[in-house]
């Protein structure tokens, strides 16, 4: 099985270097459990380092990632495409797009507050974010939890489903 691409938010910059509904900070680490296909696959993110670019993680395809506060939103840098996710503080009920590494437009939302169960627990008011091509064949929705970060992916496309829950932190306080 294909390593997933992961989406977890870091931050850096003028603006505030966190966000509670992603702690930046290095030597945090979230461990996750993907499904996929009937599949699964356990995997560890943790934030390495910090420089210019922001706070580094590596993602499971052994591809660099940087999260920072950039513009006043929570971006997460994958060199070939920076995606970003919410306005820090949060703003609800808004949207815009942007262009993913495949070239296809995403339209990114941010939907507002709900309560997602994962392994690690159960997050009250996460803030709802989606992802959906222009085609409206792909839908990822995001849930970021206050103090722990992105708790849950769920991923929706013809060809299937993908399943990305959080099973334990180390968060630096």
């Amino acid at each position: 099985m294909r390593a997933p691409l992961i989406i977890v938010a870091l931050a850096l910059g003028c603006a505030p270097a966190s966000t509670p509904f992603m702690p930046l900070a290095v030597g945090n680490a979230w461990s996750y459990r993907m499904t996929a296909d009937g599949d699964a696959f356990d995997f560890t993110l943790s934030i390495s380092s910090r420089d210019e670019n922001g706070f580094r993680m590596v993602e499971p395809d052994g591809r660099a990632a940087w999260w920072r506060v950039e513009d006043g939103f929570l971006v997460l840098d994958r060199g070939a495409e920076v995606i970003p996710f919410f306005h820090v503080p949060p703003r609800l009920k808004v949207s815009w797009d942007i262009t993913g590494e495949d070239g296809r437009t995403y339209y990114v939302k941010v939907r507002g507050y709900e309560a997602a169960s994962v392994p690690a627990g159960s997050f009250r008011r996460c803030l709802r974010v989606e992802l959906e091509d222009e085609a409206r064949t792909k839908l990822a929705v995001f849930h970021f939890a206050p103090g722990a970060g992105m708790v849950r992916r769920e991923e929706t496309t013809a060809s299937g489903r993908m399943l990305i829950e959080l099973a334990a932190t180390h968060i630096s306080r």
